[in-house]
């Protein structure tokens, strides 16, 4: 299970406002080839989120949605230049986001994930190594090694 894929990091974005940053992950993921029906994710993305915000805290949020369009398991990321507003559990803004492409028959796998993104990203060290680094590929090696310990 490949979750990460080099294209889909990146780095010092600037993006203003939530619903946009989720509409640019969505288009990443269609363009990549792993959402077939970009419209559909989006809106089992949207809501998603119009359930319980997916901001966890810290900084970090991690947008998601099932969908059948989806082709495989995949997880876009993005590190933003600055603070986005995105109505987080903690009333904090984010800077860390992993979009999960989920498929429509994927069940126990995803929230394996999920748990394995919240605990490592919420150890101050490893958050930090996001904010810092303005190398995707760095990014990237670390991403491949914690999805080693998933």
């Amino acid at each position: 299970m490949n979750i990460f894929d080099l294209n889909l990091v990146k780095t010092c974005v600037s993006i203003k406002d939530k619903d946009t940053l989720l509409k640019v992950m969505v288009d990443d993921l269609h363009s990549a080839g792993y959402v077939d029906d970009k419209e559909g994710y989006y809106n089992a993305v949207k809501e998603r989120e119009d359930v319980l915000s997916t901001g966890i805290g810290h900084g970090i949020a991690i947008p998601h949605g099932r969908h059948s369009s989806v082709t495989e398991l995949k997880s876009a990321v993005y590190i933003l230049k600055e603070d986005l507003e995105y109505e987080a559990l903690d009333n904090n803004p984010v800077r860390i986001i992993f979009m999960l492409a989920v498929p429509a028959v994927c069940t126990s796998e995803y929230m394996k994930v999920l748990g394995y993104i919240s605990k490592t990203l919420h150890d101050e060290d490893n958050r930090n190594l996001f904010l810092e680094s303005e190398n995707p590929g760095a990014i990237f090696d670390f991403l491949k090694r914690m999805q080693d310990e998933i």
